[in-house]
């Protein structure tokens, strides 16, 4: 049977089987055999069901015992189409449709369903949803986001659509070590993928959300992180804020793992793009005994894909690198780099009374297990004053005194040595040492070193040695060790003396061969850890080589390489800074490497000073083999004096010419000098001041 109905009108049963409905103009088709009752309604006629303003557009299909049909279901949220609706009392079934609900604001859609199953339940006013395949999706138009959740329930009346992805809905978050570990590219297969800009999409996983229609945002939860730069960021408690146009919430406290090296957490930040973000976090620093401290980053930031952070340390804060460095000042973190940059100052941390050091400035990445501070030739504190290491040579009553990482006392002060490269703590020495990298590597090696005990307060210094002294076209070259007591202000030097200076060669000569001459003199040991490293720091690693060969091959080293031109080298000799003198006397045993171009490597008897004077530096000589053989130099204010028990050395200097006894290269710029035979005199008061200490008779008066 065919026909059209003017009304068609259904009341609720008795048995809850069929929802109740109205509508006018309807076509039907009744089928006699299979007792099926075909309705459908014309344009502008929609089914009227359920007496809650629930419409349908299509086709009912009534049976004995159900009410199907196909088409489009609109109700007060959302609009459904299927061609397998299964309509109940107060119920709508659907295995495959496509479910709609409406925007509050406007005639939109805030969310689209496709290919579902949807049950709404009217009394309870709640409509729910699941996909049913993987390739299916819903997409929210407003929030500009499709995502893959799988399961889904809408309260109709708190406008709230909640969300789930199966077998992740209670999941335990990744924590943060296990972001660090994260392959990069590795990502989670993702439910949520942003459409607001498809050059820079943000995709991630999330284990379940809910979207609230009346304020228009989405809750996504369980989220582990997601994928930005060269970044993973996990929001706060794993839960993102999503607005309008795909606009993401600041994250609170949200936790970021960046290139596998870096943690940052309690960030505050702004995520515009999975190729941009930018914003504020904390920062652990680890130190090399585990403690943690924390650095705030005041701005995070990416730049061409690579994350980028700078925050700023507070002396307030009492940040330290290790418990050997204090630290204030700027730090920045590259993603790239696997450990932070410091900008700013570090101190060392001493009790040591007389060291008055100042935080030295830098800028380096610091590795918490292996601090190096780089220190240049003039190292600055944070005003910019000039720092200073070592121990310094004064012309005031000071006379000595140790600076690390201090000001110095005066502009005319002088270092014994000076060193640069890094300053590197060693832990198990409890001592600051500053040098170079290879240096530090491998303290047997030459090259300069200043060593400071924070403990016991002393200064070692090894490498080049100057005492600061001016001895015009006289040249001291020197190298070995100094310890400085900078609690007592003892100072003993270890050294290699090398004098170059114009003097006769036949009279360098006769003193070589006299000294040679005594049988019961000592020998040097040329092997011997000090006297290689000196030599390597006095004439370079290539030439110390040859002469060690030497050595090894026949047991003496012939003579020094022609570029080394010493007349008096002297290969170990101990000095000790002498207070009332107020200048550097020798202790013990002397021993004389060369003379000339003539090897002795002997031990003898004498005294060496080197003594600064504002009327002149003064150096003496004294070189005794026996009793009967001596000699004796001392240069004062452009003469050079010698003397000996040799009367035949002395009269062959007495017998030189005045001009052949001065220096070729004597100018008024140069400065002036000769040589001449000494004066016993002056020899005498020499010998009785050194024999009593320095503090015997001196009437300072050094003219010939």
């Amino acid at each position: 049977m065919v026909t059209r109905a003017h009304t068609f009108t259904m009341s609720r049963d008795t048995l809850n089987r069929f929802p109740e409905l109205k509508s006018a103009d309807v076509d039907i088709e009744w089928l006699t055999g299979p007792d099926e009752w075909y309705a459908e309604n014309n344009s502008g006629k929609e089914f009227s069901m359920f007496a809650n303003g629930t419409t349908l557009n299509g086709t009912l299909i009534l049976r004995p015992a159900s009410l199907d049909g196909k088409g489009e279901v609109n109700i007060t949220d959302a609009r459904i189409t299927s061609e397998t609706f299964s309509f109940g009392t107060n119920t709508i079934d659907a295995d495959t449709s496509d479910y709609y609900l409406k925007a509050l604001r406007g005639n939109g859609y805030g969310f689209v369903a496709t290919n579902a199953n949807s049950h709404v339940n009217f009394p309870e006013q709640r409509a729910t949803f699941s996909l049913n395949t993987d390739s299916s999706m819903v997409i929210f138009p407003e929030i500009e986001y499709i995502s893959k959740m799988t399961n889904f329930e809408y309260d109709m009346g708190t406008k709230v659509l909640d969300m789930s992805q199966k077998g992740r809905e209670s999941a335990a978050l990744m924590a943060a070590d296990q972001l660090l570990k994260v392959p990069r590219g590795m990502v989670e297969k993702p439910t949520f993928i942003s459409t607001n800009n498809m050059k820079d999409t943000i995709k991630f996983q999330s284990g379940s959300a809910s979207y609230f229609l009346q304020d228009e945002y989405v809750k996504a939860k369980g989220v582990n992180y997601i994928p930005v730069a060269d970044a993973l960021i996990q929001p706060g408690e794993g839960i993102l804020y999503i607005g309008k146009g795909a606009k993401i919430r600041e994250t609170d406290s949200a936790v970021v793992a960046i290139n596998n090296k870096h943690l940052i957490h309690n960030a505050k930040l702004n995520i515009e793009s999975s190729a941009n973000y930018y914003g504020s976090g904390k920062y652990d620093y680890i130190d090399e005994d585990g403690r943690s401290q924390v650095i705030e980053f005041s701005e995070i930031k990416v730049d061409t894909l690579v994350t980028k952070a700078q925050g700023f340390i507070p002396v307030t804060q009492n940040f330290t690198l290790s418990p050997a460095f204090s630290y204030t000042g700027d730090v920045s973190l590259r993603a790239n780099d696997d450990h932070l940059t410091f900008t700013g100052a570090a101190g060392i941390i001493t009790n040591c009374k007389k060291i008055n050091n100042s935080p030295v400035k830098f800028s380096a990445v610091i590795d918490p297990k292996n601090i190096l501070i780089p220190i240049s030739d003039k190292p600055r504190d944070l005003n910019d004053n000039l720092l200073f290491s070592g121990t310094y040579i004064s012309l005031d009553s000071a006379g000595v005194y140790g600076t690390f990482l201090s000001e110095r006392k005066t502009w005319s002060d002088n270092p014994i040595l000076n060193a640069q490269g890094f300053l590197f703590h060693d832990k198990g020495a409890g001592r600051y040492r500053i040098a170079s990298m290879e240096k530090l590597a491998d303290l047997s090696m030459h090259g300069n070193m200043i060593t400071f005990d924070r403990n016991y307060c002393n200064l070692v210094s090894e490498g080049k040695l100057s005492f600061g002294v001016n001895y015009d076209l006289v040249t001291l070259s020197s190298s070995g060790r100094v310890v400085h007591n900078t609690d007592s202000s003892l100072v003993d030097v270890q050294s290699i003396l090398g004098f170059s200076f114009y003097f006769s060669p036949e009279a360098l000569k006769m003193m070589a061969d006299d000294i040679r001459m005594v049988p019961t003199l000592k020998a040097v040991n040329l092997s011997s850890e000090f006297n290689k490293k000196a030599m390597d720091d006095l004439i370079g690693v290539e030439a110390a080589k040859v002469l060690s060969e030497e050595l090894q091959l026949f047991g003496m080293t012939s003579s020094l390489p022609k570029e080394y031109s010493y007349q008096i080298l002297l290969n170990d000799v101990k000095l000790e800074w002498n207070p009332y003198s107020q200048s550097f006397i020798s202790q013990g045993k002397i021993g004389i490497g060369f003379i000339g171009n003539m090897p002795l490597n002997t031990y003898v008897d004498g005294w060496i000073e080197l003594q600064r004077k504002r009327s002149g530096d003064l150096l003496d000589i004294y070189l005794k083999a026996n009793d009967n053989v001596w000699y004796w130099f001392s240069y004062f204010r452009g003469v050079m004096m010698s003397y000996s028990s040799n009367n035949t050395y002395n009269t062959l200097l007495g017998e030189i010419k005045d001009k052949q006894r001065k220096d070729p290269k004597s100018s008024a710029l140069t400065g002036e000098y000769e040589y001449m035979v000494g004066l016993p005199e002056r020899l005498s008061r020499f010998l009785r001041r050194m024999e009593s200490g320095g503090k015997g008779y001196d009437d300072g008066n050094y003219d010939q």
